[in-house]
């Protein structure tokens, strides 16, 4: 999920200042994984039977954290859209993270211009054990996605650019996400709970 330039804490890497500083705690980060990384492209031996659940976990995790960098791009180009647009896909520590770096961000006149583009999304564990949610129990997927923020900018209130000319325009974030309501919101329950940019390589231009 987280800085300016491009979306959360790619904006971290990438723009500004380090808004999340790393990510935010929360306890599903501590569950075991259940499977190992996969790749979220089928492969051409792929048969007709109905996807598992931890496939559909790994779908619906991709799209909401797809889904969360777009809402905190359009959150940090249009000071007008209201930030509890966030609830809708992150929770916890990443949600208030966010919420107060673009309050902030609003309040010095800070603006971003263009769009992150999410380059690959490569799912690392899946656990569905919702066993004991308020201890951390709970179903949760974890994921590295690489970004480009080559797009994108940072402006003042005066229109000049506050982003550095030596920032990289791609690297890779980790988001763990989260389902506290997975009896009843299986499919779109899921909420993007911490995120942490890591060092390695950016992935290539496709």
């Amino acid at each position: 999920m987280t800085n300016a330039r491009g979306l959360s804490t790619l904006a971290a890497a990438a723009l500004v200042v380090s808004a999340l500083a790393g990510c935010s705690e929360d306890p599903a980060s501590t569950t075991t994984p259940t499977e190992s990384p996969s790749s979220l492209t089928p492969s051409s031996g792929a048969t007709t039977e109905p996807p598992s659940d931890s496939e559909l976990a790994e779908e619906a995790a991709s799209q909401v954290v797809t889904d969360y960098i777009a809402t905190v791009d359009r959150l940090r180009k249009d000071r007008k859209e209201p930030l509890g647009e966030l609830k809708a896909v992150a929770i916890g520590g990443e949600l208030a993270a966010q919420e107060i770096f673009t309050r902030n961000q609003r309040k010095a006149g800070n603006r971003q211009t263009g769009d992150t583009d999410v380059v690959d999304v490569v799912v690392q564990s899946v656990n569905l054990d919702n066993s004991d949610p308020q201890a951390g129990k709970l179903p949760t997927v974890q994921l590295d996605v690489c970004w480009d923020v080559s797009g994108g900018d940072v402006l003042d209130r005066d229109g000049n650019s506050i982003v550095s000319a030596d920032r990289p325009e791609r690297g890779w974030t980790r988001y763990t996400v989260v389902n506290h309501t997975w009896k009843k919101h299986p499919d779109d329950g899921w909420r993007v709970a911490t995120s942490q940019d890591l060092e390695k390589a950016p992935c290539s231009a496709a």
